[in-house]
């Protein structure tokens, strides 16, 4: 059910591509006629060099240890939503905004 709802309700946007994120966001809800000056782009800039600082975590996934395995385990159903939200991005990047991809189908 989840994920129909986020197919059907949802532009999905990723915080590991916040950037492209944005720009889907104002080319669908019709932002980007009004965000096309240069001190709006630099205010958004600002915004989102701030928020990947603050909130940016590089630190990388740790080994696949029993622990690790064992939290995946319990979370499986978060992680199947999750990659799945990872596909609709790249889906609808396909099918709203016409950028080409090789791993869609």
């Amino acid at each position: 059910m989840a994920k129909k709802v986020l197919k059907q309700k949802f532009i999905i946007g990723l915080f590991d591509e916040i950037e492209d994120s944005i720009k889907r966001f104002e080319t669908f809800f019709g932002f980007n006629a009004l965000n096309s000056g240069v001190e709006v782009q630099r205010c958004q800039q600002n915004e989102i060099d701030g928020i990947m600082e603050r909130y940016y975590n590089k630190v990388e996934m740790p080994n696949e240890n029993e622990a690790v395995l064992a939290l995946m385990e319990k979370n499986i159903m978060d992680m199947q939503l999750y990659d799945y939200a990872r596909y609709l991005y790249e889906y609808q990047g396909v099918a709203l905004f016409g950028i080409s991809s090789n791993s869609v189908e």
